[in-house]
């Protein structure tokens, strides 16, 4: 399975932990795990 996540990361806590465990849980052994980083900035845009 494909599992793509996204977020602003710059300060990694158990709930970034837990979102990424799930993450790789949730594509298995053979899938794959995309992860998008963003910036502070365009966060604060939206």
């Amino acid at each position: 399975m494909k599992v793509c996540i996204g977020g602003t990361f710059d300060i990694l806590h158990r709930g970034h932990k837990k979102l990424l465990e799930e993450a790789f849980k949730h594509a298995g052994r053979d899938g794959f795990v995309f992860i998008g980083l963003t910036k502070q900035k365009i966060q604060d845009n939206s």
